[in-house]
Formats: C-alpha cells, sequence, structure tokens
C-alpha cells in the first residue's frame, strides 16, 4: 500500500559489461523508454559514457567515471534529480564504488553505486570483504536514507551480502518478489540474482524486477520505491514496508 505524501524514485542498476565491448545503444534506448529517476551503471566503458552524453540529455545530472584505459572498469550515474555531491571511492582492488547525495523532493539521499570482485578465489573473496567493509562504512556515516545499488556478485543467500545487511540494517528490497535471476543472460535456466538494492527504512518498497535484455551479461535490476517524508515516519514502525 502506498502512503500518502511520499515521493516515488525508480532506480535502474545496469551492469553494461563494457569489459566485453558491449555496445551501450540498447542500454541508452531501454533508459530512454522506461525514464526511471536514476540509473547506477557498472562496467562503464570510454564509449559508452561518451554515448550518454551525446544521447541521454534527459538526464541533466552525470556523474560518469569510465576507466582510464578502454576496458570497462568505471561507474557512473545518471539522474533526474539534482545530484549535490558525488565522491569517488576504492576499497581495496575492487571496481570503483561512487558515493552521491541526490536531492530529492522529501530531502536528500545517498547512493551508493558499488561493484566488489567475484570471490573466485581467496585473494577475491578478501577484496569482497574490503568493499564491504567501505560500503558499511559509507552507510553508518550518512545522516541521510541511503540505497545501496549495484552488481554485488553474490546472491541474497551468500555470506558477503548477509554480513552487508547486518552491518548496515539496510532492508534487502528483493525480500517478497521471489528469486529474480539478473545473471547470466546467455543461460537464463542457471540464473541468479546478483544485481540489488539496499534501502534505509525510511523507504516503501513498490515492485522488484528485472529489465530486458540490453546486450549485456545481466539483465538490468528496476526497483522502484517511495521515500517516506519525517512526518509519515514517526507513526511507522522500523520494519521494512513493501508492495505484494
Amino acid at each position: 500500500m502506498r502512503v500518502w505524501g511520499a515521493v516515488p524514485l525508480k532506480i535502474v542498476s545496469a551492469n553494461l559489461q563494457s569489459l566485453a565491448n558491449v555496445d551501450a545503444g540498447a542500454a541508452s534506448d531501454y533508459i530512454g523508454k522506461s525514464q526511471p529517476d536514476l540509473i547506477a551503471l557498472q562496467e562503464l566503458g570510454h564509449d559508452a559514457a561518451a554515448l550518454f552524453e551525446r544521447n541521454r540529455a534527459d538526464y541533466p545530472y552525470k556523474k560518469l567515471f569510465p576507466s582510464a584505459n578502454k576496458e570497462g572498469s568505471g561507474a557512473g550515474i545518471m539522474s533526474k534529480l539534482p545530484i549535490n555531491s558525488a565522491s569517488l571511492h576504492s576499497f581495496g582492488h575492487n571496481f570503483p564504488t561512487i558515493e552521491c547525495e541526490v536531492q530529492t523532493p522529501a530531502g536528500p539521499v545517498v547512493v551508493v553505486n558499488a561493484h566488489p570482485w567475484p570471490p573466485g578465489s581467496w585473494v577475491m573473496w578478501e577484496e569482497q570483504l574490503l568493499w564491504e567493509s567501505g560500503v558499511a562504512s559509507l552507510v553508518r556515516a550518512s545522516k541521510n536514507p541511503v540505497i545501496v545499488v549495484g552488481d554485488f556478485n553474490a546472491s541474497q543467500w551468500g555470506w558477503v551480502f548477509r554480513k552487508l545487511v547486518d552491518d548496515t540494517k539496510l532492508q534487502d528490497t528483493s525480500l517478497g518478489y521471489g528469486i529474480q535471476p539478473t545473471w547470466p543472460t546467455d543461460v537464463p535456466a542457471l540464473g541468479i540474482a546478483i544485481d540489488h538494492v539496499l534501502a534505509s527504512r525510511e523507504f516503501q518498497v513498490l515492485r522488484h524486477y528485472p529489465g530486458p535484455k540490453i546486450g549485456s551479461d545481466h539483465w538490468p535490476l528496476v526497483v522502484e520505491l517511495s521515500l517516506l517524508k519525517s512526518d509519515s515516519t514517526k507513526a511507522l514502525s522500523n520494519k521494512p514496508i513493501r508492495q505484494f
């Protein structure tokens, strides 16, 4: 059930797979059709960043950090809402993490676009722990509502994912929506959900679903939230509020 006075916020998380030189044209077209309020991009390459700069004037607020070389290890955030500030963080050797303060009609919201290395070895497992610790510290330092979004390279049952939820007290927005695979698109029967959105308790979760294929090995993840204004939250418990 929607809460009167709440501000809607539609978020898309999209891993562009620029590491494999995937053309971002399909992703740009999908963004144009779906018109989310905010897009978090992972594996952002120079060609994709240049395309979004040219073609996505409908998103006047962009913080795009493509990789230093031609590979797609960068990240980006595009928003219809003003971005007050943005910082780029490095936690170990993981992909870059973007921290933005986005100005919504209900007040500022901190958005963290995070992407760790997959846990393919003991060294990479240690990198995931560094990532978790860094992201959790950003969340705990915020005085505003927080959204953590991105390719976590882990399912919601993974130990690092559960540790991040426990350490930050954020809600897993997928709860109540079943299993919605986001990777890999070429073998749907073996798909798992490794793209996620975590949100503060000030948010109501309205919808949670994967988008269509955009050429990447990931389906984009779409999460529709509403931000409860401070006078509304006083009458609510500290439990996640969801639309089933």
